[in-house]
């Protein structure tokens, strides 16, 4: 590998790098305010959040580092150096989050980090940006049935009391999921809403109540009298 190709490589971690060191002297780390939700939850927290993304920058869960501890499910295999410098107190699981009742491994196809949120496991989206394809990265994912996640998950935190979920449009979905395998018990639910409603409908018909609403999240509490 050439010199250009080495610090070429490395020039994105480091942007990164910076980019979370930048927003560690903000009060409000998350894109459109989202973390004001956890003003609304007393007490200290286990959680448990899928689609973490970065550790400072842009992050839901950052206010709650002096309040308890997490597992934090993320595919992008980018992450896991930023994790480890800025949140190494969490646990960082470098995964995805499946609806499905098996393992399976998955390519991952990572676009340049000013195009990351094209990311995807879906090998005709990429195909749909030619221009840019070239430069796509592709890494061999593990995806994880939810229920495995939250069974690994209570292991480490030995119980979960708030579930975060920020997977761009597959929330419901992967909730849905959950309440099948009789798991949805969480105290907190921050869940990022569809375009029609249809995770407040989902979680308001199993026993949730609506507290709070933050840029697209939506913060739920169960409802004791279910």
């Amino acid at each position: 590998m050439s010199l250009k190709q080495s610090l070429g490589n490395k020039l994105p971690m480091v942007a990164d790098f910076i980019l979370n060191l930048k927003y560690s002297l903000k009060s409000n780390t998350s894109q459109f305010g989202e973390n004001t939700l956890l003003d609304l939850i007393p007490g200290k927290l286990r959680y448990l959040e899928l689609g973490a993304w970065q550790p400072i920058a842009h992050s839901n869960s950052y206010l709650l580092r002096s309040r308890g501890v997490g597992v934090h499910v993320e595919p992008n295999p980018k992450m896991r150096l930023q994790w480890r410098i800025f949140r190494n107190q969490d646990v960082f699981l470098n995964i995805a989050v499946g609806d499905s009742r098996v393992r399976e491994i998955k390519k991952y196809f990572s676009f340049p980090r000013r195009y990351s949120v094209l990311n995807t496991f879906d090998e005709s989206s990429v195909r749909k940006h030619d221009t840019l394809a070239m430069n796509v990265e592709v890494n061999l994912i593990e995806v994880v049935p939810i229920a495995t996640i939250i069974e690994e998950a209570n292991g480490i935190l030995g119980q979960i009391d708030l579930l975060m979920t920020d997977l761009e449009g597959m929330d419901l979905q992967i909730l849905k999921a959950i309440h099948l395998d009789e798991k949805l018990d969480f105290q907190w639910i921050i869940s990022e809403e569809d375009e029609v409603g249809g995770v407040q409908s989902f979680l308001e018909g199993n026993g949730y109540l609506l507290i709070g609403a933050a840029g697209p999240s939506k913060l739920f509490r169960a409802d004791s009298r279910s």
